[in-house]
């Protein structure tokens, strides 16, 4: 899997666990830029390694490379992050890495950068998505993302398919994978703390 992948969706649309199972099938090395919770990477039937630093990411080979909630990490109005990821990804096909980004739009994919993602994959996207997205996204996608309904669905498009699939979560995924981004986390949540769970 030579491909950088972008997968965009509303929350609880099933991102994470289709980044994760794209990640399972990338050949070569694994890595999840910053996850908060190492600790759960640990308990997957493959073995992933933890990046923290962004320019960490630049000097690695034959790897797949997961960046969930990469819109909190690439601010597209922030110059030097926009350089650091356009440097990034021109040279991972040279490299033979492929990065699978998780974002709840694609608005950080600015135009410089459109030419270094093979395949956009939307999941169900929330009322009114397209209004939050870039143009050349909203034209090339809005017809055909509205349609994807439900969390086994999606549509791709790359220069080898377009279409709509179906996809089944994997026998290992778990909602802590989904979860482990939540600022909850560790936190007793009111219903326990008011003894009604």
């Amino acid at each position: 899997m030579n491909n950088n992948i972008v997968i965009i969706g509303k929350k609880g649309s099933g991102k994470t666990a289709f980044g994760f199972a794209c990640l399972e099938q990338g050949v070569g090395k694994k890595y999840i830029f910053r996850c908060p919770n190492s600790n759960i990477l640990k308990k997957l039937p493959f073995d992933v390694k933890n990046i923290i630093h962004i320019n960490d990411l630049q000097g690695l080979e034959n790897s797949v490379v997961l960046i969930d909630e990469a819109d909190l990490y690439f601010d597209p109005t922030e110059k030097k992050v926009n350089q650091q990821l356009r440097d990034i990804l021109q040279l991972s096909r040279q490299n033979n890495v492929s990065f699978i980004f998780i974002a709840h739009t694609g608005y950080f994919i600015n135009l410089s950068l459109f030419n270094f993602i093979d395949t956009f994959i939307f999941k169900e996207l929330s009322v009114g998505h397209f209004e939050r997205e870039r143009r050349f996204v909203k034209q090339m996608f809005e017809r055909k993302a509205q349609q994807v309904k439900g969390i086994d669905q999606l549509y791709m498009w790359s220069e080898e398919h377009e279409g709509f699939c179906t996809f089944e979560l994997p026998s290992w995924y778990n909602d802590k994978l989904s979860k482990m981004y939540s600022v909850r986390e560790n936190k007793k949540d009111i219903w326990e703390i008011l003894k009604l769970k």
